[in-house]
């Protein structure tokens, strides 16, 4: 009589929405890895008329020359959704990386891929802190120059 073990996985979700002027965002299980197969998202949302500075403190993602940026990635996205504009998709470890949205949105994804193809012992995880920046006055290109990014002209900023 044969007898069989049956398991079934699934993928994990975590979603989270932050509203607070500043905060430190952590990935799951921190400082411990990130698990397989899950996806996190985060969104940060402020005030109209503010914007979002991140930094991240560690980021720790095992670089596997072979899926290159379809293994494990981290993406930072300026705006509210994933079909907003890509900041930057890292997939590999980084230290001290600073963004700062254009907007009162900032979304952060991380994925991580199936055990089976992360590198074995690899450790996936990430720490960063985040705070509002005030803007005072922007100050928008003339039509001659509509294709010139706007710039922004006395900034509050409160440190990380």
């Amino acid at each position: 009589m044969a007898s069989g073990f049956a398991a079934r996985y699934q993928s994990v979700s975590f979603k989270r929405y932050l509203t607070s002027a500043r905060g430190i965002i952590k990935s799951m299980n921190y400082p411990l890895s990130f698990p397989p197969d899950t996806d996190s998202m985060w969104h940060i949302q402020v005030k109209f008329g503010f914007i979002v500075q991140l930094r991240l403190n560690e980021l720790l993602i095992p670089h596997i020359k072979s899926t290159g940026c379809h293994g494990d990635f981290l993406k930072l996205i300026d705006g509210p959704d994933s079909g907003s504009k890509l900041i930057t998709k890292l997939c590999r470890s980084q230290k001290r990386v600073g963004v700062v949205s254009s907007g009162p949105s900032l979304r952060i994804e991380l994925h991580s891929v199936k055990k089976e193809k992360s590198v074995y012992g690899a450790m996936t995880r990430f720490l960063a802190k985040y705070l509002t920046r005030g803007i005072k006055a922007i100050i928008r290109p003339s039509e001659d120059h509509a294709d010139c990014t706007p710039w922004v002209k006395d900034v509050t900023l409160n440190s990380i």
